[in-house]
């Protein structure tokens, strides 16, 4: 699930105070509801293909879904560049100032060096909406913070960027709170779960969201390599993945899925003519996905703004308080809307509000927000 903004070579850019909470209020309720949505699809139920009546439990079909929301970037990006080209044709004079790093065209071969990164996105986010079939949205959110760890590991091993010191604790420190997490997760009763779910697929669920996220770390060193040095507006790049994924999603995987062995919302096995009816016969279904792919088109926006209008400092606190909010979302459905939805809290809820702090401190620790030792002490001579 891509969730990162490429950068731009534009600078920061000095923005009023209110139109930066906004960006930053869109980014977090956007990307809150993102996830709520997903999972509510997984929980509610509609009449299929055949008559019978089973839950959205369709991977492949949220991937669809999550790719068409991002390929409306480059839609809006190339309706923008076609409209400054046709302004220049009228009045040649506005060519030196019409194009700036953010509109600008990048050169053919990027469309295509898109695709590699694309695919990785495509894979990972796939891996990611068949781990979150068994697990609570704020334990699997959670773990994906454990793109930390295959981002330090990749720099450590392939990159020859050697890790200080911190940064190692750092990631032992997100490791254990990993394992706080997934414990907690474990430990939660059947008869507590919102729905009853086997320890085995629970712990499958929680080694492909945890395996997606080296998938994602790695299409992050990919897009950074093939895109170095060249000038490319982040909402052309993530639009464009957008597409390539869209692509893959709808005419191979789809098809493929559709006539692989196993149980619908297995993960493997896929009826998308199922998926269908399952939209046109209940509009909650059919709501939930046109919202998924309204608020990811919102998500993409505000996240390059983000990143565009605030420093690192700001981001790195942005993260850890998302994933509270959707934790804090998913209880307060369960309790104040539908107890069919949602999660609830349970006895080893403390645990995981345990393995959170951890991971926020492992994750501030690992950017620079939090220094310790030697850092700390290097950071209070330069003050003085």
């Amino acid at each position: 699930m891509s969730e990162e903004a490429v950068s731009t070579p534009t600078e920061k850019k000095k923005t009023p105070i209110g139109v930066l909470i906004l960006w930053i209020t869109l980014f977090l309720v956007s990307g809150t509801c993102s996830l709520i949505f997903g999972k509510l699809l997984y929980q509610t139920p509609s009449i299929g293909r055949y008559g019978q009546t089973e839950n959205f439990q369709k991977p492949w079909f949220s991937n669809f879904i999550m790719f068409f929301g991002m390929s409306f970037l480059f839609i809006g990006f190339e309706i923008n560049a076609c409209k400054i080209e046709k302004k220049i044709k009228s009045n040649p004079e506005h060519a030196a100032t019409a194009w700036n790093a953010e509109n600008k065209r990048p050169i053919k071969s990027v469309y295509y060096k898109v695709f590699a990164p694309a695919f990785c996105d495509f894979l990972a986010s796939f891996i990611m909406f068949v781990g979150l079939l068994w697990i609570d949205v704020s334990i699997w959110q959670m773990i994906r913070g454990s793109i930390i760890i295959f981002t330090g590991l990749i720099r450590q091993f392939w990159l020859k960027k050697p890790l200080k010191a911190s940064e190692w604790v750092a990631l032992g420190v997100i490791f254990l709170s990993l394992a706080v997490v997934g414990v907690a997760q474990l430990l939660t009763p059947k008869q507590q779960q919102t729905e009853p779910v086997p320890v085995g697929k629970m712990v499958l669920g929680m080694v492909l969201v945890f395996v997606a996220q080296g998938i994602q770390a790695l299409q992050t060193v990919i897009e950074e390599h093939l895109l170095q040095g060249i000038e490319a507006p982040a909402n052309m790049v993530v639009g464009m993945e957008g597409v390539w994924g869209f692509v893959l999603t709808a005419f191979v995987a789809l098809p493929i899925a559709y006539f692989l062995p196993g149980e619908e919302g297995s993960g493997l096995h896929e009826d998308f003519i199922d998926s269908l009816y399952l939209c046109k016969n209940s509009m909650t279904v059919l709501t939930l996905n046109i919202l998924s792919v309204v608020v990811l088109l919102v998500f993409n926006l505000s996240s390059m703004r983000v990143t565009l209008y605030t420093n690192s400092v700001v981001r790195n606190l942005l993260e850890p308080f998302r994933t509270f909010l959707v934790w804090a979302t998913a209880v307060f459905i369960h309790y104040f809307i539908d107890k069919k939805y949602g999660e609830g809290l349970t006895v080893y809820s403390w645990l995981q509000l345990a393995g959170f702090v951890i991971l926020s401190i492992g994750m501030l620790m690992f950017n620079g927000t939090i220094k310790c030792g030697k850092e700390k002490e290097e950071v209070k001579e330069s003050l003085v």
